[in-house]
């Protein structure tokens, strides 16, 4: 697969877990070769003459495991394919999840206690508009009540809140959130992909890069990012901060798969991405 008709030549990595099916020697004629592309003039582009697609690809700090494969696609091609797990990732993505849960929860006691307090003070107050009516002066008793009862009309709306919102208290409402995200839909792991063809004179083509995200349920949440941002990421070895935009794209796709946000699922940056 092209991407803006660029095309990466060729990139390594250091063995983690190097899983040797198919092909051992294409695997390894890939690692050995230069980390490199050719842009849109055909020509091409050398980060450091030196540096082979193996020191690139397997000497990341933000991958936590690798994996080296070959298989033959639906075409009968033969695909070499680079895998890096995202551990880090993932465990942010579930981190947020639940950190939101708990925020939730947090958010709803406080609006509880809030309306507690206010029915206690509905309750005061009108014990006190019951003690006006002791006073014999009229002008006084007046004066007495009005400001009673101007806060007593604000005082309803938290009745009929509480009444509406909470009607057999806070217990239930917690549980309400607790069982929606008892059997979230959450990711498992989340993967850098990198892909390339082989060619019987041991060319290799660039054909696919992007993240793939295993969910618990089995589906996948697939995104594609430009290739020449992807590329300078893996020769800068950024680390989990610089990813920030996947981790945030994955959350919100995990919120809209789960329906626990309430707005459209969207792309972040230039992530784009497809659930199948």
């Amino acid at each position: 697969m092209s991407v803006k008709k660029q095309f990466l030549l060729s990139v390594t990595a250091v063995v983690a877990t190097v899983s040797l099916s198919g092909c051992e020697g294409d695997i390894e004629s890939l690692q050995n070769q230069p980390f490199s592309y050719i842009n849109v003039d055909n020509e091409v582009i050398q980060y450091e003459r030196s540096f082979t697609i193996e020191q690139a690809f397997n000497n990341r700090q933000i991958c936590e495991e690798v994996n080296w494969e070959t298989f033959e696609d639906s075409r009968e091609r033969i695909i070499v394919q680079y895998q890096c797990d995202f551990k880090q990732l993932t465990n942010a993505v579930n981190t947020q999840v639940e950190d939101e849960r708990s925020e939730k929860i947090e958010i709803l006691t406080q609006e509880y206690k809030k309306l507690v307090k206010d029915m206690e003070l509905k309750h005061s107050l009108e014990q006190r508009l019951e003690e006006t009516a002791k006073i014999e002066n009229l002008l006084k008793k007046l004066e007495a009540e009005r400001p009673i009862k101007d806060r007593l009309v604000w005082l309803e709306h938290s009745e009929r809140k509480m009444k509406k919102e909470f009607p057999q208290g806070l217990d239930p409402r917690i549980d309400e959130i607790n069982n929606k995200y008892a059997d979230i839909i959450s990711p498992v792991k989340i993967s850098e992909i990198y892909q390339w063809s082989t060619t019987p004179d041991e060319t290799y083509i660039f054909s696919y890069n992007g993240f793939s995200t295993e969910m618990s349920d089995g589906t996948h949440v697939d995104c594609q990012i430009d290739l020449f941002d992807s590329l300078k990421s893996i020769y800068k070895d950024n680390n989990a901060i610089s990813y920030m935009p996947l981790t945030k794209t994955i959350l919100h796709w995990t919120q809209g798969i789960n329906g626990l946000s309430n707005s459209d699922i969207i792309h972040l940056r230039d992530l784009k991405c497809k659930r199948t």
